[in-house]
């Protein structure tokens, strides 16, 4: 149960799809219909209280395999926000596999039951005419909010317009989620010690490979993927972290075309040739990728924490001794080979047909209390779940039957961050936990790309440079190519200088450096 707990932060954190069951969800018989008046907790009835519908999120019915919350459960949460509040909260819920589509048809349509929308950058929905800007709302409704974001202040300029509009609240934070993970169990078995450099690594590698601590020839040096070659291990080799650099001559371009890149690649490309990665590595599935860690056969990973973070218990149960750790500050010949990533302009909005924009920010608001928080995600506190320490943001959860998650409605980095959850009261916090909550905020020991904090509306990009989604998956498949092996390393300069050219790649840079500009100025 544990394991699947974890799957779900996985998604809460590194994912922007939300899912769902189907628009046409009943809501629990015990639960108020909309439009009813509602009772107080003495049984008296009130008068009716605004409602305010939300994008509904759960994937616990997913991750989980789990239904619907038992009706008392789900009636006395919704209570318990009424009485605060006095905001009842309703689910809207979008056809899992076509969210966006639904979501956009709503709309698009003028549909006015929908308050707040979770999926998405503000900008691409500003740019459309359909949000509300939040100042006012903030300042009446949302000091939590404000009070919660004052370490990250910074955060409310990626949320607004030039006209210090703001669009939208962070869902996000600056992460660091792709160090590289080695068996430090396995390297004590070969007589070595972590890694700092990639020139250590690369003797880890060849170490695990020819010793097979594995055994049987099962061992896997390193599972890998496209992302963690970038925000992994690149930066080592370049001056700036990944991302769109300034080129002498003034144009922001794209990270391959930075100078060292190429080195990056050609030491990749050395260690697959070897042997030493994964060969499916760029095509494997979540699952396989899980079973492969679990079958005691990966010695080093460099893809996002998630898979090793939650498998490792579950290894554990089989191979006691086996253990996961990195090189906070791992470096390459260009120093720190890990890059931070920029928070996105993705976030919670409410729409400018609202019929209750109020009742929506104090909703919101509400979410800032971290006992709320969770008791949206977990249920009732005291019922199915308690706190180990609450100083610490530690919980047990009790029962994942009863209570679903449905007024879970604000994923944001900022609160998952008390999102601690143990298996019993004398566990301590796993490895998935301890980075999820910690880790991942690294900013000391990454670098920072160039144009870290740049916010490169999506609208606007595909206006000036319609085909820069075919030069995404252009720069995607040549690297892997180069990787594996199948495209040599010396046709790199073709690749660069002419395929890129020839694909169009000028109208992305000209796009790129406008926008830059704009927001540097």
């Amino acid at each position: 149960m544990k394991r699947k707990i974890a799957l779900l932060l996985a998604c809460l954190i590194t994912i922007t799809a939300f899912a769902g069951c189907n628009d046409t969800k009943e809501q629990p018989t015990d639960a108020p219909k909309d439009g009813e008046s509602t009772t107080n907790q003495a049984g008296d009835a009130t008068q009716e209280i605004p409602e305010v519908y939300y994008e509904g999120f759960l994937p616990m019915r997913i991750f989980e395999n789990r239904g619907d919350s038992d009706p008392a459960a789900y009636a006395q949460m919704e209570q318990k926000i009424i009485d605060d509040i006095g905001v009842k909260p309703v689910a809207v819920w979008m056809p899992r596999g076509s969210e966006t589509e639904k979501l956009n048809l709503m709309i698009a349509s003028g549909d006015d039951r929908l308050d707040i929308v979770m999926s998405g950058k503000w900008s691409d929905y500003a740019s459309k005419d359909v949000l509300l800007p939040l100042n006012d709302l903030l300042d009446e409704h949302g000091k939590d909010i404000l009070a919660g974001y004052e370490p990250f202040s910074f955060m409310w300029d990626q949320m607004s317009n030039d006209d210090e509009e703001i669009y939208g609240v962070p869902r996000t934070l600056p992460l660091s989620q792709n160090p590289i993970w080695v068996r430090q169990d396995w390297l004590d078995t070969c007589g070595l010690t972590q890694p700092t450099t990639v020139d250590q690594l690369t003797n880890v590698l060849k170490a695990f490979k020819e010793n097979d601590p594995a055994g049987n020839g099962q061992t896997i040096p390193m599972i890998a993927s496209l992302g963690s070659i970038h925000y992994g291990v690149s930066a080592g080799f370049t001056k700036y972290g990944y991302g769109n650099w300034v080129d002498t001559d003034g144009l922001v371009k794209p990270g391959v075309m930075q100078p060292g890149y190429e080195d990056a690649i050609a030491t990749v490309a050395e260690w697959y040739k070897n042997g030493y990665i994964y060969p499916e590595s760029f095509t494997v599935e979540t699952e396989k990728t899980n079973e492969l860690i679990l079958s005691n056969r990966i010695g080093s990973s460099m893809i996002i924490y998630s898979p090793i973070c939650i498998n490792l218990p579950e290894l554990q149960k089989t191979q006691p001794n086996a253990d996961y750790a990195y090189t906070d500050g791992f470096k390459g010949p260009e120093g720190l080979a890990e890059t931070g990533q920029s928070p996105s302009s993705d976030s919670i909005m409410i729409l400018k047909k609202s019929q209750n924009p109020e009742a929506a920010m104090k909703l919101l608001n509400w979410m800032m209390d971290k006992t709320n928080f969770i008791s949206s995600y977990a249920g009732r506190i005291g019922v199915d779940w308690d706190w180990v320490s609450e100083e610490d943001s530690t919980l047990i959860r009790h029962d994942v039957d009863t209570y679903d998650g449905e007024f879970y409605m604000f994923p944001n980095n900022l609160m998952l961050r008390h999102l601690n959850i143990l298996a019993s009261p004398e566990a301590e916090a796993g490895l998935y936990t301890k980075f999820l909550t910690e880790d991942s905020y690294r900013t000391e020991t990454v670098k920072k790309a160039q144009d870290y904090g740049v916010v490169y509306p999506t609208d606007r990009m595909d206006e000036m440079a319609p085909n820069r989604a075919d030069i995404d998956r252009m720069i995607e498949e040549e690297i892997v190519k180069f990787v594996t092996g199948v495209r040599p390393m010396s046709d790199w300069e073709n690749f660069i200088n002419k395929d890129l050219k020839k694909a169009g790649v000028d109208a992305v840079i000209n796009a790129t450096t406008t926008i830059y500009n704009e927001q540097r100025k």
